[in-house]
């Protein structure tokens, strides 16, 4: 039981990937007895603190998948901690590590495993603790000198971060992708199992299970965004892929009503399996500044003890409580940079732009529905904007082709909110064969000093000749490589569309319009491709489209 990301969220699956995970348990009192399992009598007051993920990158030779735990055995009697990492080969059902594919600390064992204890002599290892304290994890992806995926396991317990095994997975060639610990809800991993990260507390290994007594500890994961740490986005409070359980465990959502922290609190009960929270019940705020780093501390106003979250690359983004927090960013020197009140809703992704503007309107997406549009058909234009500023504003956001504008609309946001409006783009009178850049521009407000986040430029969107579905490249007919001409190639290519065996983001090339009454009729589209679009598309194959 704990807390872990399976991808899973509100609105359905998502994945992410992250450079490194970070798990920290925090106890203050923790008693677990009768140990079952290999070896029970030996380890009958033991449980441990897993984190537990998958690492994945892809060679030449194909995808490989790994399943990384970085551990702390706790003897609950005498508080004394040992810490320890496993590596499991989920490439493949029945998979195992193998002597000659990986370098480190640590051995294979007879079930195929790369597992051992971190060395006694290291400092914060072998020692009894002090409740209550802190244990972190962090386990950390990268690339050796060589070209070799790497992970790094590394704790603290009250002894700076300690890196007590660095893994290469030797003999590795042509990787194709970095090595990244993955987070996947669409898709189980190689092994069937799923593409999660958990920091659960359970049995002390080879399977054994544990019974809590009684605890007292909260748990925390956090992911590598680019530039901070930042607890997972929805959180379950089980983890699956690990084979030792716990009994008599409660695990309930919780947070510090001081700074917004959120973690999932371990207590003894009878618990059930279940969400822990999800982005519906949680706050996020993304504050961008000129700091090349630095750190941001959040508080409830009158409560000196800060949250401080370190940084870098100018931008740090935290996910939190809802509520109003004190915010004070500080530069690399420890320096005061600003500070300011700020309100989060539950749901809400608030983002703030320093120094601290009172008005501030900013495009932050632009995005068109298709990659080419045959001329005379309608494209839809996305556009997001924000108020990054601290009052509601209204304001005019202007949609262009290049430099040509497709049209305007009045937005109203409170502060901190966001809102995606759409634009039909009516492509009647842009030249075929050209490439037309989409942007947005959001209209100064008045005091609006920061003008640099007004215009996004987006995607480019190429104007075809109707019909012109693609070309033949080698042997091969493809979408999407235009040649202004509608030939026996593009027939081919809309008879895939026709029978849905075309790639889903070029079926709607195949829609070019509807019957009306009794008239078939071009740029009338209707989201399907059908016999009627068949007798528009032979039109333009004789030369008879409404472009010829």
């Amino acid at each position: 039981m704990g807390i872990a990301d399976y991808g899973i969220g509100p609105s359905g699956p998502y994945e992410y990937t992250t450079k490194s995970f970070l798990g920290i348990a925090t106890i203050r009192s923790l008693s677990t007895t009768n140990s079952t399992g290999p070896n029970a009598s030996l380890y009958f007051n033991w449980t441990s603190f897993q984190l537990n993920v998958n690492l994945e990158f892809n060679t030449n030779h194909g995808q490989y998948v790994y399943w990384i735990q970085d551990v702390v055995w706790v003897e609950t009697q005498t508080n004394t901690v040992y810490f320890r990492n496993d590596i499991f080969n989920f490439s493949a059902p029945s998979a195992k590590m193998s002597p000659s594919g990986v370098s480190g600390n640590m051995t294979i064992n007879s079930k195929g495993t790369y597992s051992g204890f971190a060395n006694s002599t290291l400092p914060g290892n072998g020692i009894v603790l002090t409740y209550p304290t802190t244990i972190t994890f962090n386990v950390t992806s990268g690339v050796s000198p060589t070209g070799e995926p790497t992970v790094k396991f590394a704790y603290e317990d009250g002894y700076g971060l300690i890196t007590f095994d660095t893994v290469t997975f030797t003999n590795v060639t042509g990787l194709t992708s970095s090595p990244a610990f993955e987070v996947n809800g669409f898709n189980y991993n190689p092994y069937n199992l799923f593409y999660d990260a958990e920091l659960i507390m359970g049995g002390c290994g080879g399977g054994r299970n544990t019974t809590n007594v009684q605890s007292n500890v909260t748990l925390q994961l956090e992911y590598w965004n680019g530039h901070n740490y930042q607890m997972v986005p929805n959180a379950y409070n089980f983890g699956s892929n690990t084979g030792e359980k716990i009994k008599n465990v409660l695990a309930g959502f919780s947070h510090n009503p001081r700074n917004g922290e959120i973690f999932a609190e371990i207590q003894d009960g009878a618990g059930q399996l279940g969400s822990l929270y999800n982005q519906s019940q949680i706050g996020v705020i993304n504050i961008i500044s000129p700091l090349a780093s630095g750190t941001l501390n959040v508080t409830d106003d009158p409560y000196p003890k800060a949250w401080q979250i370190p940084f870098v690359n100018g931008e740090v983004t935290v996910t939190l409580y809802p509520g109003r927090y004190h915010l004070q960013l500080y530069n690399q020197y420890g320096i005061p940079y600003d500070e300011g009140n700020f309100t989060v809703s539950a749901g809400q992704i608030l983002y703030l732009q320093t120094p601290w503007s009172r008005h501030d309107v900013a495009v932050t997406s632009v995005k068109s529905s298709k990659p080419a549009v045959g001329q005379g058909f309608n494209d839809s234009i996305n556009v997001t904007v924000t108020n990054m500023g601290l009052y509601t504003e209204t304001f005019t956001v202007t949609s262009y082709a290049n430099a040509t504008s497709i049209a305007s609309q009045n937005v109203t946001l409170t502060n901190g909110r966001s809102t995606t409006i759409t634009f039909t783009w009516n492509t009647t009178g842009f030249a075929k064969g050209n490439s037309y850049t989409i942007s947005a521009y959001a209209w100064p407000v008045l005091g609006e000093a920061n003008l640099a986040n007004n215009n996004f430029v987006g995607y480019s969107v190429q104007i075809t000749k109707v019909g012109d579905l693609g070309s033949r490249v080698g042997g091969t007919n493809v979408f999407g490589v235009f040649g202004g001409l509608v030939t026996s190639t593009d027939l081919q290519l809309f008879l895939q569309c026709f029978k849905g065996t075309a790639p889903a983001q070029w079926i709607y090339l195949g829609d070019l319009g509807s019957r009306i009454g009794t008239t078939n009729k071009f740029f009338v589209c209707n989201g399907r491709v059908d016999s009627t679009d068949l007798n528009l598309f032979l039109q333009c194959f004789k030369g008879l489209g409404p472009d010829p």
